[in-house]
């Protein structure tokens, strides 16, 4: 399931403080550091979207304390749940599985300067990506994909862009499996899923909520 919200302008200061002050002091704290409104609320509402994942199987907001890192950074916590957030420009998603390793990735559609990423890319991507001059969807497609993965293995960007080989929505890091999904996302915008295990597209759900 993945979650996803979408704002175009800050929350009323009571409705953000509402939100804020359900979340444990440390985070908190952490989202007021951030200067830019747009930081602040896809923080906020990152872990509000996680909120929803831990009553969904039954855990509840209590357990947002519970949270735990990797040795990478990757959140985690001790039950049979796995979740991965992502955000770009106005929108923020959350996807978890009780079944599944997943990494999420999301990502608005805006140009951007190709060449500044040229070593990331496998030259059959980069010849993909270059091809249409002014069409930003292949880099973002190939981008979305790369990240979910290395989002799911759990070492980000510790594992090298360009050393991702993707064949037939399926790839393999230090021996792992890894296979993809596109999920469907309001224009502008992509998103990819990578699980452990193969997923139908039937299989993914998606849910809006308004804050």
């Amino acid at each position: 399931t993945v979650y996803y919200t979408h704002f175009d302008q800050p929350l009323p200061a009571e409705r953000f403080t509402q939100l804020l002050q359900q979340l444990p002091s440390h985070m908190q704290a952490r989202i007021l550091r951030y200067r830019r409104w747009q930081d602040q609320h896809t923080g906020l509402l990152g872990k509000h979207l996680l909120i929803k994942v831990l009553e969904q199987v039954g855990l509840g907001k209590r357990y947002l304390g519970h949270l735990k890192f990797t040795e990478y950074d990757k959140p985690y916590l001790s039950y049979p749940v796995s979740f991965n957030i992502s955000h770009s420009g106005q929108m923020v998603a959350c996807a978890y599985s009780t079944e599944l390793d997943i990494g999420l990735d999301i990502e608005e559609i805006n140009p951007i300067q190709l060449s500044d990423f040229r070593q990331q890319w496998t030259p059959e991507e980069w010849q993909w990506i270059t091809e249409q001059p002014g069409n930003y969807h292949p880099f973002y497609f190939c981008w979305t994909r790369k990240e979910a993965i290395i989002k799911a293995n759990g070492k980000g960007l510790n594992i090298p862009l360009d050393q991702i080989f993707i064949s037939q929505n399926h790839t393999q890091i230090e021996g792992q499996d890894w296979y993809l999904k596109e999920v469907p996302m309001p224009t502008n915008y992509l998103a990819h899923v990578a699980s452990n295990k193969p997923l139908e597209s039937s299989q993914i759900r998606t849910e809006q909520l308004v804050f």
